[in-house]
Protein backbone atom coordinates (compact mmCIF):
# COMPACT_ATOMS: atom_id res chain seq x y z
CA UNK A 1 0.00 0.00 0.00
CA UNK A 2 3.05 2.50 0.67
CA UNK A 3 4.48 1.82 -2.15
CA UNK A 4 1.09 2.45 -4.20
CA UNK A 5 0.67 5.50 -2.53
CA UNK A 6 4.30 6.67 -2.82
CA UNK A 7 4.11 6.04 -6.88
CA UNK A 8 0.86 7.96 -7.18
CA UNK A 9 2.16 10.64 -5.50
CA UNK A 10 5.35 10.67 -7.38
CA UNK A 11 3.35 10.81 -10.65
CA UNK A 12 1.22 13.46 -9.46
CA UNK A 13 4.13 15.62 -8.48
CA UNK A 14 6.02 14.65 -12.00
CA UNK A 15 2.30 15.86 -14.28
CA UNK A 16 2.52 19.19 -12.07
CA UNK A 17 5.69 19.43 -12.82
CA UNK A 18 5.69 19.05 -16.49
CA UNK A 19 2.37 21.31 -16.66
CA UNK A 20 4.05 24.05 -15.24
CA UNK A 21 7.04 23.61 -17.29
CA UNK A 22 4.44 23.41 -20.28
CA UNK A 23 4.33 27.12 -21.30
CA UNK A 24 7.77 27.73 -20.70
CA UNK A 25 9.18 25.32 -22.74
CA UNK A 26 6.42 26.44 -25.48
CA UNK A 27 7.92 29.85 -25.45
CA UNK A 28 11.70 28.58 -25.61
CA UNK A 29 10.41 26.53 -28.37
CA UNK A 30 8.76 29.26 -29.95
CA UNK A 31 11.57 31.58 -29.76
CA UNK A 32 13.71 28.87 -31.37
CA UNK A 33 12.19 28.66 -34.40
CA UNK A 34 13.66 30.62 -37.94
CA UNK A 35 12.42 33.89 -38.78
CA UNK A 36 11.70 33.84 -42.66
CA UNK A 37 11.06 37.19 -44.47
CA UNK A 38 9.14 37.51 -47.47
CA UNK A 39 10.15 39.25 -50.41
CA UNK A 40 6.96 41.02 -51.07
CA UNK A 41 7.90 42.69 -47.82
CA UNK A 42 11.27 44.53 -48.47
CA UNK A 43 12.45 47.48 -50.01
CA UNK A 44 16.10 49.13 -50.32
CA UNK A 45 17.11 52.40 -50.08
CA UNK A 46 20.59 53.95 -50.79
CA UNK A 47 22.06 56.95 -50.09
CA UNK A 48 24.94 59.04 -50.55
CA UNK A 49 26.92 62.44 -48.95
CA UNK A 50 27.05 64.93 -52.00
CA UNK A 51 27.87 68.59 -52.35
CA UNK A 52 26.24 68.70 -55.61
CA UNK A 53 23.04 66.58 -55.32
CA UNK A 54 19.82 68.36 -54.04
CA UNK A 55 18.81 64.26 -54.01
CA UNK A 56 20.77 62.18 -51.94
CA UNK A 57 18.80 58.84 -52.00
CA UNK A 58 16.64 56.83 -53.24
CA UNK A 59 14.31 53.51 -53.08
CA UNK A 60 14.42 50.58 -54.54
CA UNK A 61 10.62 49.06 -53.82
CA UNK A 62 11.24 45.53 -56.01
CA UNK A 63 12.90 43.10 -54.23
CA UNK A 64 12.63 39.84 -54.78
CA UNK A 65 14.19 36.34 -52.40
CA UNK A 66 14.10 35.42 -49.39
CA UNK A 67 15.89 35.90 -45.62
CA UNK A 68 15.79 32.79 -43.29
CA UNK A 69 17.29 33.73 -40.07
CA UNK A 70 17.67 30.33 -37.97
CA UNK A 71 19.49 31.96 -34.45
CA UNK A 72 20.06 28.44 -33.23
CA UNK A 73 21.40 27.10 -36.26
CA UNK A 74 23.34 29.48 -38.16
CA UNK A 75 24.44 27.35 -40.75
CA UNK A 76 21.08 26.44 -42.04
CA UNK A 77 20.26 30.79 -42.44
CA UNK A 78 20.30 32.89 -46.18
CA UNK A 79 19.80 35.64 -47.25
CA UNK A 80 19.62 35.90 -51.08
CA UNK A 81 17.50 38.87 -52.43
CA UNK A 82 17.60 39.87 -56.12
CA UNK A 83 16.70 43.88 -56.71
CA UNK A 84 15.03 45.41 -59.65
CA UNK A 85 17.30 48.74 -60.35
CA UNK A 86 14.73 49.64 -62.77
CA UNK A 87 12.30 50.23 -59.54
CA UNK A 88 14.19 53.17 -58.41
CA UNK A 89 12.13 56.42 -57.25
CA UNK A 90 14.96 58.93 -55.86
CA UNK A 91 11.64 61.20 -55.73
CA UNK A 92 11.26 63.14 -59.43
CA UNK A 93 11.87 61.90 -62.55
CA UNK A 94 14.79 64.33 -63.86
CA UNK A 95 17.17 62.22 -60.63
CA UNK A 96 15.75 59.20 -61.37
CA UNK A 97 16.72 59.24 -64.97
CA UNK A 98 20.29 60.37 -64.06
CA UNK A 99 20.68 58.00 -61.89
CA UNK A 100 19.18 54.98 -63.52
CA UNK A 101 21.24 55.72 -66.57
CA UNK A 102 24.42 54.61 -67.93
CA UNK A 103 27.14 56.78 -65.61
CA UNK A 104 25.15 55.37 -62.14
CA UNK A 105 22.98 52.37 -62.08
CA UNK A 106 22.87 51.17 -66.21
CA UNK A 107 19.50 50.01 -65.86
CA UNK A 108 19.43 49.11 -69.23
CA UNK A 109 22.50 46.95 -69.49
CA UNK A 110 21.97 46.15 -65.37
CA UNK A 111 18.29 45.64 -64.30
CA UNK A 112 19.38 43.60 -61.52
CA UNK A 113 21.60 44.22 -58.42
CA UNK A 114 21.97 40.95 -56.23
CA UNK A 115 22.85 39.81 -52.51
CA UNK A 116 23.55 36.02 -51.86
CA UNK A 117 25.25 35.26 -48.43
CA UNK A 118 27.77 32.52 -47.85
CA UNK A 119 27.33 32.85 -44.20
CA UNK A 120 25.73 34.12 -40.61
CA UNK A 121 27.22 35.22 -37.63
CA UNK A 122 25.09 35.63 -34.59
CA UNK A 123 25.87 38.95 -32.93
CA UNK A 124 23.48 38.93 -29.90
CA UNK A 125 19.89 38.54 -29.27
CA UNK A 126 18.92 40.61 -31.78
CA UNK A 127 21.65 41.17 -34.20
CA UNK A 128 23.47 39.11 -36.66
CA UNK A 129 25.74 39.49 -39.69
CA UNK A 130 25.33 37.98 -43.25
CA UNK A 131 29.05 37.84 -44.82
CA UNK A 132 28.10 37.57 -48.76
CA UNK A 133 28.91 39.23 -52.50
CA UNK A 134 27.01 41.82 -54.41
CA UNK A 135 26.74 42.07 -57.68
CA UNK A 136 25.79 45.48 -58.98
CA UNK A 137 26.65 46.04 -62.67
CA UNK A 138 28.04 42.82 -63.50
CA UNK A 139 30.52 43.15 -60.81
CA UNK A 140 31.38 41.17 -57.77
CA UNK A 141 32.54 42.48 -54.73
CA UNK A 142 32.38 40.68 -51.09
CA UNK A 143 29.70 42.55 -48.49
CA UNK A 144 28.89 42.25 -45.01
CA UNK A 145 25.79 43.43 -43.84
CA UNK A 146 24.38 43.79 -40.53
CA UNK A 147 20.82 42.82 -39.77
CA UNK A 148 18.22 43.40 -36.69
CA UNK A 149 15.81 41.21 -36.48
CA UNK A 150 12.59 42.16 -34.16
CA UNK A 151 10.04 38.98 -34.15
CA UNK A 152 6.52 40.74 -33.88
CA UNK A 153 3.60 38.35 -32.30
CA UNK A 154 2.84 36.24 -35.33
CA UNK A 155 4.95 33.13 -35.09
CA UNK A 156 8.17 33.14 -37.40
CA UNK A 157 7.37 36.63 -38.63
CA UNK A 158 9.37 39.71 -37.49
CA UNK A 159 10.45 43.16 -38.38
CA UNK A 160 13.74 43.17 -40.25
CA UNK A 161 16.56 46.02 -41.17
CA UNK A 162 19.61 45.17 -42.87
CA UNK A 163 22.80 47.59 -43.33
CA UNK A 164 25.55 47.64 -45.53
CA UNK A 165 28.50 49.75 -47.12
CA UNK A 166 29.67 50.03 -50.48
CA UNK A 167 32.65 51.60 -52.38
CA UNK A 168 30.65 52.64 -55.79
CA UNK A 169 34.39 52.92 -57.59
CA UNK A 170 35.00 49.09 -56.96
CA UNK A 171 31.39 48.39 -59.33
CA UNK A 172 32.83 51.10 -61.74
CA UNK A 173 30.38 53.67 -60.76
CA UNK A 174 33.17 57.20 -60.48
CA UNK A 175 30.84 59.98 -61.78
CA UNK A 176 31.13 63.02 -59.83
CA UNK A 177 33.91 61.60 -57.32
CA UNK A 178 35.01 63.20 -55.45
CA UNK A 179 31.95 66.03 -55.25
CA UNK A 180 29.41 63.03 -54.71
CA UNK A 181 31.31 60.45 -52.20
CA UNK A 182 32.64 56.63 -52.79
CA UNK A 183 30.70 55.15 -49.75
CA UNK A 184 27.15 54.07 -50.55
CA UNK A 185 25.28 52.87 -47.80
CA UNK A 186 22.16 50.73 -48.21
CA UNK A 187 19.58 49.88 -45.91
CA UNK A 188 17.12 46.80 -46.53
CA UNK A 189 13.63 47.13 -44.59
CA UNK A 190 10.39 45.66 -44.11
CA UNK A 191 9.41 48.94 -42.90
CA UNK A 192 10.31 51.43 -45.73
CA UNK A 193 8.89 55.14 -44.76
CA UNK A 194 6.16 56.41 -47.09
CA UNK A 195 8.08 59.21 -49.49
Amino acid sequence: MKQFLLAAVMMTCCSALASAQGPARAAVERAAKPIVIQPNTMAVRATVDSFILPVKGGWFREVKGQVHVDLERPERSRFAVTVNTRAFDAGGPRYNAFLSGPAILNVAQYPEMTFVSRAMTRIDERRVRFDGNLTLRGVTRPLSVVATIAPDDRPGQARFTARGRINRLEFGIDKGYPLITAMVDFVLTTQPPAE
